[in-house]
């Protein structure tokens, strides 16, 4: 407990820098922990949602870029991935920009979503604004669940999962019941050309 406490010490008054560094590299719990800190007085919550914001929108603009303009490199050093790569436009095609709003909401596949976005061309004009309003939104909830809900998330914290069980299995049933909807509804597009 006292290495937290001097960590603490140490990190007050720091947390867009904080905030940035955790949202290049890990995420929701990161951030969400930063408000439950900007609550405690700790951080200010604005410098934690500022900080939060661009550095979602500095790393899914990186990896954007790097799979823009290495992705022919790719496909030359893995043919296989030339074989996948069509079928990915057409659907980035059609779904891209809904993707690119959704970014920060696909954990484990926001770095390789805007990758392949980047990969495929998709337009920068489209992802860029897409990207910076859902990045603003997911900070903005982020360190706000964490400050407003701060007891109940420190909870979370200390190990007691009772309520992240169910609302987990909630969205995913929901997550479920979407994809399965979007399908269903690409289905009977392509049955009526």
């Amino acid at each position: 407990m006292e290495l937290l406490n001097r960590l603490l010490a140490v990190a007050h008054g720091h947390g867009f820098f904080y905030s940035f560094v955790v949202s290049l590299f890990e995420g929701e719990f990161s951030v969400l922990f930063a408000g439950v800190l900007a609550k405690r007085g700790v951080f200010s919550y604005y410098d934690c949602v500022l900080g939060a914001f661009l550095g979602a929108n500095a790393i899914y603009n990186f990896w954007y870029l790097v799979g823009r303009f290495f992705g022919e490199w790719l496909l030359k050093k893995y043919p296989k991935l030339k074989e996948k790569e069509k079928p990915v436009r057409e659907y980035l095609k059609r779904w891209g920009r809904v993707i690119a709003l959704l970014l920060p909401y696909l954990y484990g596949l926001r770095t390789a979503t805007a990758f392949f976005l980047g990969f495929t061309e998709f337009p920068y004009r489209l992802f860029a604004p897409s990207v910076l309003v859902s990045s603003f939104i997911w900070a903005l909830l982020m360190v706000s669940l964490g400050y407003f809900l701060g007891e109940e998330a420190e909870r979370l914290l200390k190990g007691r999962v009772l309520y992240a069980v169910p609302l987990a299995l909630i969205g995913i049933i929901l997550l479920g019941a979407l994809s399965y909807y979007l399908r269903l509804k690409g289905e009977r597009g392509n049955n009526s050309t």
